[in-house]
């Protein structure tokens, strides 16, 4: 298989939450073809564990689907910013609590059929746990603790069949993997 050639790039659409570039490759066969690409920034996301083995989720609407999803707390890397520092930041925003002991669990590309966006996966142990069940922190994200057991999709039993980010579901598969005993 041979790579296709970028010929022109330009930008299509750009606002605070994404940024879509039309790119144009000439395929090996010299057909040329058009892509829309997101050229998003980094993500990470943060399977924050208790002592008790509860994860910390965030429970929000979201417009794109329409419906109330359950997420691992995460969000965009800054610039200049590392992954790990991000990881830890973005946890304490939307949760309010503390992440120690934080370790690397994998990178992916988000959408690679759409965007060139990289996901960092982290685990990290909550310092606290004091006050999280249902805390409000604003209008739009809900923090709540859920058993690691009910989160397996593993076993067949995913948390009350909410609908979650698939990445979420990767992480947790994953984590559950690399511990294995």
């Amino acid at each position: 298989m041979k790579q296709w050639q970028l010929i022109s790039s330009t930008p299509a659409f750009h606002n605070r939450w994404v940024h879509i570039e039309q790119k144009k490759y000439q395929k090996p066969d010299g057909e040329t073809i058009d892509f829309f690409v997101n050229e998003g920034t980094e993500i990470v996301s943060v399977l924050g564990l208790t002592n008790d083995n509860k994860v910390v989720v965030v429970k929000q609407f979201r417009p794109a689907v329409s419906a109330i999803t359950v997420d691992l707390p995460g969000g965009g890397v800054n610039k200049n910013e590392n992954p790990a520092h991000a990881a830890k930041r973005e946890f304490q925003e939307e949760t309010g609590l503390n992440i120690v002991k934080l370790k690397k669990l994998i990178t992916v590309f988000h959408d690679s059929g759409r965007s060139n966006q990289k996901k960092h996966f982290f685990v990290g142990e909550v310092s606290t746990t004091r006050y999280i069940r249902n805390k409000k922190l604003h209008d739009e994200c809900q923090v709540d603790l859920i058993s690691l057991n009910k989160l397996l999709p593993l076993n067949g039993n995913l948390y009350k069949r909410k609908i979650y980010e698939p990445s979420m579901i990767l992480a947790i598969t994953f984590y559950t993997l690399l511990n294995k005993k």
